[in-house]
């Protein structure tokens, strides 16, 4: 069984961020996520990825799966080819998902393509609170184009349930749960690009229970759930019955793991693959989402001598 988590960032390493990295507008951005995130991230003060690699054997995870996000052209081309370093000096432990930038005239296209062709990244991260960019911009159609023609997915935030509800909308940089799915599909995005996947983290936010609902309202917009994927990250905050109605709505082949590292901290990152295997599920299921699902999706490159792993 191979194990995978394909959600888990990169905030400080033993080896510094560049300074162009440290210089994109999304650290301060993220400020409103944590005050001083940045000024954290540039003395390097936040939890280190080193710190989840040591421990990836004692978990039971055999491939992490880093991204970053990155508000300018300059910031994510630095991030990435930082990020690229990490994972080369890793083999067989980690693989990446690009940073892109989603504003009209940073060319997010063009990096995507560039860290799927020369790094061997498998896909990228989008996260339009931090971003300041909706996903049904018109900045996003070349974006959408490139992953299909690439055939990569893109990893998105959706908040999950219940905070995305008026209990704590005063958040006011949280992303609301049903914005970043419910602006792809209304869009007409995902039919536009018949290869388009996207993975909305941390199960959908909850848009999967109203599947029923919205095709019965739009019978047209069945078809486009088959390039719907959630992540259940991270796995420790997710019950059985929240996993079951994943696998119910999308498919089983269609729900992965993640830990969401260092948002889930250390003590919580050592829960997740062992919370997930003492569900009552067939080892066929257990397997299908700790790793088959996302070698099929990515279509991971295993036993190379870098951006892969083998176990």
């Amino acid at each position: 069984m191979t194990v995978i988590d394909i959600h888990t960032h990169i905030f400080a390493s033993a080896k510094p961020f560049p300074r162009a990295a440290l210089d994109d507008p999304m650290w301060s951005v993220s400020d409103r996520m944590g005050p001083g995130f940045k000024a954290k991230a540039e003395a390097q003060q936040l939890a280190r990825i080193e710190d989840y690699l040591d421990r990836m054997d004692e978990w039971g995870v055999d491939i992490v799966c880093v991204n970053n996000v990155a508000n300018s052209g300059t910031g994510a081309r630095a991030m990435n080819d930082y990020n690229a370093e990490i994972i080369a000096a890793h083999p067989n432990r980690m693989i990446g998902f690009a940073a892109i930038p989603m504003a009209a005239g940073e060319n997010g296209a063009r990096e995507l393509e560039y860290a799927i062709k020369e790094l061997g990244f498998y896909g990228a991260k989008i996260y339009p609170k931090i971003q300041n960019v909706p996903l049904d911009a018109d900045s996003m159609h070349e974006i959408y184009a490139a992953a299909s023609d690439l055939n990569v997915p893109l990893l998105t935030h959706t908040t999950a349930l219940p905070h995305a509800y008026s209990g704590t909308r005063g958040m006011h940089w949280m992303d609301h749960t049903y914005d970043n799915p419910a602006r792809v599909f209304d869009s007409g995005m995902m039919a536009k690009y018949p290869n388009l996947k996207i993975i909305f983290a941390h199960q959908g936010g909850g848009y999967i229970y109203y599947k029923d609902m919205l095709i019965e309202r739009n019978p047209a917009s069945a078809a486009l759930w088959d390039r719907f994927y959630v992540d259940m990250s991270p796995m420790s905050r997710f019950s059985q019955a929240q996993t079951q109605a994943a696998i119910d709505a999308l498919g089983l082949d269609h729900v992965l793991f993640g830990i969401d590292y260092p948002w889930a901290n250390l003590e919580e990152a050592g829960k997740c693959v062992a919370h997930l295997k003492a569900m009552d599920f067939s080892e066929d299921v257990k397997k299908a989402i700790l790793g088959e699902n996302a070698i099929k999706l990515i279509n991971l490159r295993l036993n190379q001598p870098s951006q892969s792993a083998s176990s």
